[in-house]
């Protein structure tokens, strides 16, 4: 199973349930990093321990999340997983381990758009307009449907417009103020030549 959680809610809760509940147990359980870092991104432990009283059939195991700060340019999920190792006075039986998937908060709408299909598809079309439709537009349209090359000339540079946008909220420094962004907006700006109205 699974939980997710936001880089500011401070904490992810992991449930760990029992079928019966006469005795005291403990379940031993740790924390492995899959793209998340430990001590980055939150504080896991390589033993753990959580007491279950008698009576007790379910209790939550905490794990801090750590908040991400003003410059840093990661985005998207970062995900780890808890693992139950072992329990005494029972035997462990069901799924063993729990993913933890951490949403960064500023970012993660941003980076989403970035990471869809269509967007790229989108991107792709846009680009090879910007490089060749134009000219090749010229050749295969009538003067009397101009119009039609500068709608989609301004569909693109609109999009250009957005993405660069994106970039720079998502990749922050890694983008924005680099050679590759001014490059982005000159290319960006010698869409206008080509547009009639």
């Amino acid at each position: 199973f699974s939980v997710s959680v936001s880089d500011t809610d401070g904490q992810a809760k992991v449930e760990v349930k029992r079928t019966q509940a006469e005795a005291r147990c403990v379940v031993y359980y740790k924390t492995e990093d899959i793209n998340a870092e430990e001590g980055r991104d939150y504080r896991g432990t390589y033993i753990g321990m959580l007491a279950l009283n008698p009576g007790e059939l379910r209790k939550t195991i905490n794990i801090r999340i750590i908040p991400k700060k003003e410059d840093d340019d990661t985005a998207g999920y970062k995900k780890f997983k808890v693992v139950l190792v072992k329990v005494s006075h029972g035997i462990l039986s069901g799924k063993k381990d729990c993913t933890v998937s951490i949403s960064t908060s500023k970012t993660l709408k941003f980076s989403t758009v970035l990471d869809l299909k269509v967007f790229q598809v989108a991107s792709t079309i846009f680009t090879g307009w910007a490089l060749f439709g134009t000219d090749a537009a010229i050749i295969l349209f009538k003067a009397s449907q101009d119009w039609i090359i500068d709608i989609v000339t301004w569909l693109c540079f609109g999009f250009f417009v957005m993405e660069i946008t994106l970039l720079s909220l998502v990749k922050r420094s890694k983008y924005f103020n680099t050679v590759i962004f001014y490059m982005d907006i000159i290319a960006m700006l010698a869409l206008l030549p080509s547009i009639t109205v």
